[in-house]
């Protein structure tokens, strides 16, 4: 990966040495966007001399200008995500701070995308070299393109860091400070219930009956906590299918409820490699030839129009979506 000193090198942002495929692709904005965006965006990077020095000031303002909160709302009809972001609520979460990010980059004519993945988790306590990643750990970032270069990652989101500071590689994100402990019990204790009752039953070898009865426990907290997991998906799905008509849920309790399918794709084809989109994982040949490829290409042409599209969408297209994460959810669980 390239060090901010490399990226600096490559010299002031030149729109012509820009690909024209990532210019078409990565520049595109709502025709809708809030005159007042465009504006800050050109304040905000006015005095950067390169595209990496643009990057790092979009990042700073966000940093003094917005804080960081998992308590949002969605903004009222007809308002634009970015512009009430910035300028109303000035709160949000990783993917405010990286939306709002990515749209102010590319109205200075600099293409950036949007990336969503997961943290490191946390150590697995029974397996060295092991880590545990759970819905907890999801995190989105931005993906900057440098001629010369390629896509660079960068966090948008204050409080969260990179593994490996600026230059880094995108699949080692991590959502922490580094030199920071995530407590043992802080992300889906339950999933750590069986690991430590099989600690203690080491520690009280001595006890045949005792140690017994505990790995007896374990193996049975084990089992049910495995079969939760994956049950869990299809049974939040199912019940956003029966939510009352007077009231379906919006965009991104939509998302939130499909969200799972991906992480089970990833277990059963592989992750999907960085800088490639959902569109071109869904398109590769491990799952586009399988007898699920029409379903999974489908799900995620119909993911992107939810992510990009209206905040709340028809209740036939949601529908149509929710059923089929619901058949993928229940067919990757069963292989």
């Amino acid at each position: 990966m390239a060090s901010p000193e490399q990226l600096r090198q490559l010299g002031e942002t030149d729109k012509g040495k820009d690909p024209a495929s990532i210019r078409r692709t990565y520049l595109q904005l709502p025709a809708t966007l809030p005159g007042r965006v465009k504006s800050l965006a050109k304040e905000i990077m006015q005095g950067s001399d390169t595209r990496y020095d643009a990057v790092q000031a979009v990042k700073t303002y966000l940093a003094a200008h917005a804080e960081y909160t998992l308590d949002t709302r969605m903004p009222p009809r007809g308002t634009d995500f970015v512009d009430d972001f910035l300028f109303v609520t000035r709160q949000g979460y990783c993917n405010h701070f990286s939306t709002a990010m990515i749209v102010l980059l590319r109205a200075e004519g600099i293409p950036a995308r949007w990336v969503k993945g997961f943290g490191s988790g946390v150590a697995d306590p029974e397996i060295p070299g092991q880590y545990i990643i759970s819905q907890g750990d999801a995190h989105s970032w931005v993906e900057v393109y440098f001629p010369g270069a390629g896509w660079m990652p960068f966090e948008a989101t204050p409080g969260f860091t990179m593994a490996q500071g600026v230059g880094e590689d995108a699949a080692a994100l991590a959502g922490q400070q580094a030199g920071e402990v995530t407590p043992p019990m802080t992300n889906g204790g339950v999933a750590y219930a069986g690991a430590w009752l099989i600690a203690r039953a080491r520690a009280l070898a001595a006890e045949p009956w005792l140690a017994a009865a505990l790995v007896a426990a374990a193996l049975l907290g084990a089992a049910a906590t495995v079969r939760m997991r994956r049950l869990r998906p299809a049974l939040r799905i199912r019940l956003l299918l029966a939510w009352p008509r007077s009231s379906f849920p919006d965009r991104e309790r939509l998302l939130g409820a499909a969200a799972p399918v991906w992480a089970a794709l990833a277990r059963r084809y592989g992750p999907r490699p960085p800088g490639m989109t959902l569109r071109e994982y869904a398109a590769s040949p491990a799952l586009a030839a399988g007898v699920d490829g029409a379903d999974i290409a489908r799900f995620a042409a119909d993911w992107e129009r939810l992510l990009y599209g209206p905040d709340r969408p028809l209740r036939a297209d949601s529908l149509d979506f929710l059923r089929r994460a619901l058949r993928l959810a229940q067919r990757l669980q069963t292989l």
